[in-house]
C-alpha cells in the first residue's frame, strides 16, 4: 500500500517519469532512515541489502555538540568530514560535531 502510494505520488510530481524511473526513487526511500536528536542534530542512514551502509550526521546548530549516538549505531570508517579524520575508525559513544559540521561514515557490517 506505502509503496504503491509513493509510485503514484512520484507520478504526480513528475507526470514524464515511466514506472521504472519512479521505481527507483521509491526504492531509494525504503533503504534510507532519518533521524533527529533534540533539535539541532541529525542523522540519515543510507543502507544497501548485503552492502556497506551509510551514515551522514549534521550539527545544525550553533554550537558544539558532543553526543551519545551509540543507541543507533557502534562505529565505522570515516569517509568525509571537515577535520581531517578521513579513514579513521570512530566510534559513537561520543561523538563531537563543530557548529555546521557534518560527518559521513561507512558503518560496521
Amino acid at each position: 500500500m506505502a509503496v504503491a502510494m509513493l509510485l503514484h505520488g512520484c507520478k504526480n510530481l513528475a507526470p514524464n517519469r515511466d514506472e521504472r524511473t519512479c521505481g527507483s526513487v521509491v526504492m531509494y526511500l525504503l533503504y534510507t532512515i532519518s533521524r533527529t536528536v533534540e533539535s539541532d542534530i541529525m542523522i540519515v542512514e543510507r543502507y544497501y541489502p548485503r552492502r556497506d551502509s551509510y551514515v551522514i550526521v549534521c550539527n545544525f546548530g550553533n554550537q558544539t555538540q558532543t553526543k551519545d549516538l551509540s543507541f543507533a549505531y557502534y562505529g565505522g570508517e570515516v569517509i568525509a568530514d571537515l577535520r581531517g579524520r578521513v579513514g579513521n575508525y570512530l566510534t559513537f559513544h561520543a561523538l563531537t560535531l563543530f557548529a555546521g559540521e557534518f560527518i559521513l561514515i561507512k558503518l560496521d557490517k
